[in-house]
């Protein structure tokens, strides 16, 4: 009968049950984590490409509008041309206008040139093409 007393089932859980049920929380939580974390750097990505496909639109705006004379003799040649540096925030950033005479000589290249200070994005290069202005008048009959 003694036997019978010590086989007897007890009310509670053993420690043995509270260290699994630990062990299986810590893995789902660290897996959620690990989720959670790239979710937010894509996030923070995404928002990024955003700020730079905003400065390089206003950049390609700007640089459309400029009189043509201006783009000649404002000092942007390549020798000449200087890094802008904007360190406002979300999108620190360095930008650069390099402007050159076409092969055939009847264009200006302007190459903008946008180099993040983070280290997570690639510089950006684009190039726009501004043909010399046609003179006189067109709409004229004669």
């Amino acid at each position: 009968m003694e036997r019978s007393a010590s086989l007897q089932l007890r009310g509670g859980f053993s420690l043995v049950e509270a260290v699994v049920a630990v062990l299986l929380l810590t893995v789902v939580v660290t897996a959620l984590a690990a989720h959670l974390f790239q979710v937010s750097r894509r996030g923070v990505v995404v928002e990024n490409d955003d700020y730079r496909q905003a400065l390089i639109a206003s950049e390609l705006d700007r640089l459309t509008a400029v009189p043509f004379d201006l783009l000649e003799d404002n000092g942007w040649r390549t020798a000449n041309a200087d890094w802008k540096t904007s360190d406002e925030p979300p999108f620190p950033h360095r930008r650069k206008v390099l402007v050159d005479e076409s092969a055939d000589g009847r264009a200006l290249e302007l190459r903008l040139i946008i180099e993040q200070d983070l280290p997570v994005e690639r510089v950006d290069t684009v190039l726009l093409v501004r043909p010399r202005p046609v003179g006189g008048n067109p709409f004229s009959s004669r």
